[in-house]
């Protein structure tokens, strides 16, 4: 099983760029944490 995220949070606002811990458990089954670097450039409409 999977989730997609559209790198928005709950308010459907893009997050920031930097360094995400993601803390993922699954009881009874499994606990991992992700590290995560991620860089959002923003979109260049003006090339189009």
């Amino acid at each position: 099983t999977s989730i997609d995220w559209d790198l928005k949070n709950f308010a459907g606002i893009p997050i920031a760029s930097g360094v995400y811990l993601i803390h993922i458990n699954v009881p009874g089954v499994c606990e991992k944490v992700l590290k995560w670097f991620g860089v959002i450039r923003p979109p260049d409409l003006d090339s189009f």
